[in-house]
């Protein structure tokens, strides 16, 4: 199956799933459009792999903790950003990836109970 078949046939399905929480975190694109990560201490998330022009996804942090999450190199828009350090609070985010960076188009702070 092509890599644009893929994404395509998992565009369908918006159920998120569960990126790996480690020092630096790893996103396949072709795998999960919408994922969730619970992070345990401060972490870094890698720039995607294998995402294709024009493709969106969404990506909910959870925290344990007053941790931060930064990014690697080819996200943009996220400077200006202030992430939820609050315990049991998350944060959401859309991205696009425009060929060659993902740029942030979505962003909502510290949501939770």
């Amino acid at each position: 199956m092509s890599t644009k078949a893929r994404i395509l046939a998992n565009a369908a399905n918006f159920t998120s799933q569960e990126l790996t929480d480690a020092a630096t975190i790893s996103w396949d694109w072709t795998k999960m459009q919408s994922a969730k990560v619970t992070i345990t201490a401060n972490r870094t998330l890698a720039n995607p792999t294998n995402a294709e022009e024009g493709q969106y996804a969404a990506l909910v942090v959870n925290r344990t903790g007053s941790f931060a999450l930064s990014f690697g190199s080819a996200y943009k828009g996220i400077s200006s950003i202030v992430q939820s350090s609050v315990s049991g609070r998350s944060d959401h985010f859309v991205f696009r990836y425009d060929g060659t960076n993902f740029q942030l188009v979505s962003f909502r702070s510290n949501v939770g109970a």
